[in-house]
């Protein structure tokens, strides 16, 4: 990417920025293309790329889960059996490159049971780290630039008699810049009609489907509709063959929208009393996603497909893989081909272990392998997702 390019979309240029650029090129458009565009799906953004590692490590296949601290991400309606209040902060790295070790996704999510519904918020942020900008005059630095996009949603979701789970979600998203000490003209991106935006989710799940003395079991199904709302608008330079200074453009993003659906099942083998460990738990989860409105170049990139498996020893070990096949290339592999993550937990029930407390403390680890199709080069061939996390088991209310 040239000085020229970066001054024009007050994006910065320098030797690690060559990715980012393009994924800021491919978003925000202002060629003379149809006004309306479509969010590109590079998962270099926050509206649709998990950070829970707990999540990442299953294949992102959450939409039939049940108690669910990240529901929102996926489907509200996991939000309505959890118990107590939850807190987690997760951290998902995007340092393929060493240039890019700044560039980093996190979110903060929190859950509250109430007697009339339970509550959800949600912050997803990917962080592009701070860049310098040059221009001809000023070849080392001419100021600097931080980007960053985020997604803020409130949900809420009750249980309806034994089988039935509903949730909502009314969230926003958007793209920040800010520019400092910047000594040459910068035209900085410019958000002129932020969305708003609704999910909406349903969870049937079914008790012992083959209960016994020993061992207790749920198959839950499950639907999902995302990012339903208003439009969203983002003003940019657009180019000029003459040294002229560049013609501000307002472009209009289709916000991706998904239709999910999703099975779960889970086996567990019950502890003696309510006191102890549970001994064991089984955990297997799949997923459909359809991207509802594609781009011209879009229309075959519309189906992922993932498939989770977690086994908890003793409440407080557990090992998770997961794999998916999707609908675009990226840096963790080529479409239509399968790919592969793994991860591990541990939760601490204080209660349970001898400690007189409803807390439980959770932490989470995720492995991303990177596969790198078509890039020149890939310095870490495995990213790394964390998450730490608190639950207070009792009801407040």
């Amino acid at each position: 990417m040239t000085s020229d390019f970066s001054q024009a979309v007050g994006i910065p240029a320098t030797k690690s920025y060559s990715l980012l650029a393009l994924a800021f090129c491919l978003l925000v458009n202002v060629t003379n293309e149809a006004p309306a565009q479509s969010f590109v799906q590079t998962g270099l953004n926050s509206i649709d790329t998990p950070v829970d590692p707990r999540s990442i490590a299953m294949a992102e296949s959450f939409v039939a889960l049940r108690n669910n601290s990240m529901a929102l991400m996926y489907n509200p309606a996991g939000l309505a059996s959890a118990r107590g209040v939850s807190l987690s902060y997760s951290h998902r790295r995007l340092n393929w490159l060493d240039d890019l070790s700044s560039t980093k996704y996190f979110a903060l999510a929190t859950s509250l049971e109430t007697p009339i519904v339970n509550i959800g918020l949600l912050y997803n942020r990917f962080e592009q780290g701070e860049f310098i900008i040059t221009g001809p005059e000023s070849p080392e630095e001419a100021g600097r630039a931080k980007v960053y996009d985020y997604v803020l949603g409130l949900g809420v979701a009750r249980s309806f008699g034994n089988h039935w789970d509903i949730g909502l979600t009314v969230k926003t998203y958007n793209v920040v810049e800010t520019i400092t000490g910047a000594s040459i003209p910068v035209y900085p991106l410019e958000t002129t009609h932020r969305p708003y935006l609704l999910d909406f989710g349903v969870i049937y799940s079914h008790p012992d489907v083959i209960r016994t003395e020993s061992s207790d079991d749920e198959f839950a199904v499950a639907v999902a509709l995302q990012n339903f709302g208003t439009d969203f608008k983002i003003k940019a330079a657009g180019f000029r063959s003459d040294s002229s200074p560049p013609m501000m453009i307002e472009t209009l993003l289709k916000l991706p929208r998904y239709l999910r659906f999703g099975v779960s099942y889970s086996l567990t083998i019950m502890p003696q009393s309510k006191e102890k460990l549970t001994p064991f738990k089984f955990l297997i989860t799949g997923e459909y996603r359809n991207f509802l409105n594609p781009g011209t170049y879009q229309k075959a990139d519309r189906d992922f497909w993932g498939l989770g498996i977690e086994a908890t020893f003793l409440d407080i070990l557990a090992a998770r893989v997961g794999g998916y096949i999707a609908p675009y290339s990226s840096i963790y592999g080529e479409r239509a081909t399968p790919h592969f993550r793994y991860g591990v937990g541990v939760n601490l029930p204080l209660a349970r272990i001898g400690v007189d407390s409803p807390i439980s403390i959770r932490m989470d680890y995720a492995g991303i392998p990177v596969r790198n199709p078509g890039f020149s080069r890939v310095e870490n061939s495995t990213l790394k997702a964390f998450c730490f996390g608190l639950t207070y088991e009792e009801e407040i209310f």
